[in-house]
């Protein structure tokens, strides 16, 4: 017989809960109430560590809640496992195909719903309202929903206010509240968040990403991809400029690249390169971190622009 997640946990506050755990996961990873409304009070075991500074098996804050688009299950995904919002720490709790049955609400932050993936969205957020959200602290990006994003920002005149995309500098975002009700005028404008070096280094970032994801698929995957990736991204790290050092230097570069020589060498597996990457202390979480430690570098963000919304693009690439 299926259990609860009352007797699951063994919390008597979980009694009214509207969700349940995914029995595939272990509750004891998870220090959880019966409702979103209390996510700061929420914990999750560390299970991969591949962004943040926490290691694995220890409890952290929960930056995502991963909603079942078929059933009432959630998975708490911690601070610390955020890598592609969560996706990645869900193959590892051994999930089949979680891009088509889970979408991640960011119950205490902000949320980047994409076009394509709107209608995923909006049956996720409505799930997690019933299972305490609350609206009016839970934020959406809207820059990446392009018909309502135009709504909202109206026309400019041709040439002004664009960024490297050819879109609009300013960007905004809107309570879930807003967004559940369609009251898209209530949208907070933040001005520039972006400069064109941004959108390269975010490119550069995805390209890294998207090129371990790939190879990763392949019987022999090519260390020349990789490095080439890698490439890019230092390319466009090495311009920006943190005091008297800049994002990328030069020796992290060599150090990336010699990574990528020991797995063409047989030295390390594909696994042991990537882990060297994205995994605890791991190149992207070292480049994460430089980031967030000069969140409020009046140098960095003149270059860049805001440096907490791009902290947290990158987390989740």
């Amino acid at each position: 017989m299926k259990t609860t997640i009352l007797h699951r946990l063994g919390l008597t506050a979980l009694a009214s809960a509207k969700f349940t755990l995914l029995e595939e996961v272990d509750s004891k990873n998870f220090k959880i109430t019966d409702s979103l409304k209390d996510i700061e009070k929420w914990k999750a075991k560390v299970i991969e560590g591949n962004q943040g500074n926490k290691r694995k098996g220890s409890f952290d804050s929960v930056v995502y809640v991963m909603i079942s688009l078929k059933d009432n299950t959630i998975v708490p995904i911690a601070d610390s496992d955020g890598h592609k919002t969560g996706y990645d720490v869900m193959y590892t709790h051994g999930i089949a195909d979680p891009y088509d049955n889970y979408y991640p609400i960011s119950p205490s932050s902000d949320n980047h719903p994409i076009t394509s993936s709107l209608d995923k969205f909006k049956l996720a957020l409505n799930k997690a309202k019933d299972y305490g959200l609350d609206l009016d602290k839970t934020t959406i990006y809207m820059r990446n929903i392009s018909p309502i994003y135009d709504t909202i920002m109206g026309e400019l005149p041709e040439g002004q206010g664009l960024n490297f995309w050819g879109e609009h500098y300013e960007d905004a975002y809107i309570t879930a509240r807003s967004f559940l009700d369609g009251d898209y005028g209530n949208s907070i404008k933040l001005g520039r968040l972006f400069t064109p070096l941004t959108g390269e280094l975010l490119t550069a970032f995805e390209t890294l990403s998207e090129t371990f994801e790939s190879e990763s698929e392949k019987p022999r995957p090519s260390a020349l991809r990789l490095k080439n990736a890698v490439k890019y991204l230092y390319k466009i790290g090495n311009k920006i400029k943190l005091g008297s050092d800049v994002f990328i230097s030069k020796e992290m570069y060599d150090s990336m690249v010699d990574s990528i020589a020991d797995f063409k060498n047989e030295a390390i597996s594909f696994a042991d390169l990537e882990h060297k990457f994205f995994g605890f202390n791991g190149f992207r979480n070292i480049l994460h971190k430089k980031l967030k430690d000069n969140i409020k570098s009046k140098k960095l963000i003149e270059q860049i622009g805001n440096v907490a919304f791009i902290v947290k693009s990158i987390g989740a690439i």
